[in-house]
């Protein structure tokens, strides 16, 4: 889903986002939704939760950071690193286990090249 959502244009991005504002029950998810359709960066415990899209974000973002390219790399990660507006020490506890966890996920990954239809 994240992956269709990333690739309509902007308006339709925040036309998903305004749908999903109206059909949340909770206030909390309500005033995160708002907070993204501002643009206003705030990652807390419950966004990895509601939108897995962020860890993902973060997974990337620092594997391209880091160049990491095998799972133990993730260790190369620093405390005062900024992603995404964040400092990763500042970052959830939860959240930082997750995106360690997709980066080793990732990277565990046996991917050959060659292994591309080139047509």
């Amino acid at each position: 889903m994240a992956d269709v959502v990333d690739e309509l244009t902007e308006e339709k991005q925040d036309a998903v986002m305004g749908a999903l504002e109206a059909m949340a029950e909770s206030r909390e998810t309500k005033h995160l939704i708002q907070d993204l359709r501002r643009g206003v960066p705030r990652i807390d415990v419950t966004w990895p939760l509601i939108f897995p899209f962020i860890v993902r974000e973060l997974a990337n973002q620092l594997i391209a950071h880091y160049r990491m390219s095998a799972p133990g790399d993730v260790e190369k990660i620093e405390p005062d690193v900024v992603v995404m507006d964040h400092r990763w020490q500042d970052l959830p506890r939860n959240t930082q286990a997750r995106v360690r966890a997709l980066i080793r996920h990732k990277l565990s990954l046996e991917f050959d090249p060659t292994m591309l239809d080139e047509d």
